[in-house]
């Protein structure tokens, strides 16, 4: 049976629980370069965090996915990749109705598990989204972007009703190729469509 706890920085004992989980999905899995703290068992809070949300997935009490959102009017992760769409989105949505997702990971070993709900197996990644979906609506938003990578992130947040804006590029100074997406999570604006090729 999954569970979650929504969250943000002022939420210490949630917050340092996911900085440590942030170490073992990123850094210990993911062999991703981030900056950790002296005992090196916790990744060091990012210039984001005081204005994101987070989401802590578990299974049986046991941290087994993570996610970050921030919503635009606070801060915007990721500005100088997604400007030239949001300097289009600007026109028809205003920034406290658009969010970015940061951060989403399952560990490995629970990517392709799944537990019931609703007499339904879900799998541990769609039930991540479904949860920030929720929460995401819950707070207005209206779109959400995304930078993922070209490859199982694309195709995964493709099944889920994510679709490309534009193509995938190198970034990050690293050899893999990520591409930006996005969801409008309101009928109101599916005119938004235009910006999916």
């Amino acid at each position: 049976m999954y569970s979650t706890i929504i969250f943000n920085y002022k939420d210490q004992e949630n917050f340092k629980e996911y900085l440590h989980f942030k170490k073992r999905i990123f850094v210990d899995e993911g062999n991703w370069n981030l900056p950790l703290d002296k005992s090196e068992k916790e990744v060091l809070p990012d210039e984001f965090d005081a204005d994101s949300s987070f989401i802590l997935l578990r299974e049986n009490d046991e941290n087994i996915g993570v996610a970050r959102f921030t919503i635009l009017i606070n801060a915007f992760p990721y500005k100088s990749i997604l400007l030239k769409y949001f300097n289009i989105i600007n026109k028809y949505i205003d920034e406290c109705e658009i969010a970015t997702i940061n951060s989403f990971a399952i560990l490995t070993t629970y990517r392709r598990s799944g537990a019931e709900e609703n007499k339904k197996k879900m799998i541990a990644s769609e039930y991540l989204w479904k949860q920030i979906k929720c929460e995401l609506i819950s707070n207005n938003i209206k779109l959400v972007l995304i930078t993922t990578d070209e490859g199982r992130g694309e195709h995964f947040f493709s099944r889920i009703g994510f679709n490309k804006l534009g193509e995938a590029s190198l970034l990050f100074d690293t050899k893999t190729k990520y591409i930006n997406m996005g969801i409008v999570l309101s009928d109101e604006y599916k005119e938004l469509s235009f910006l999916f090729k």
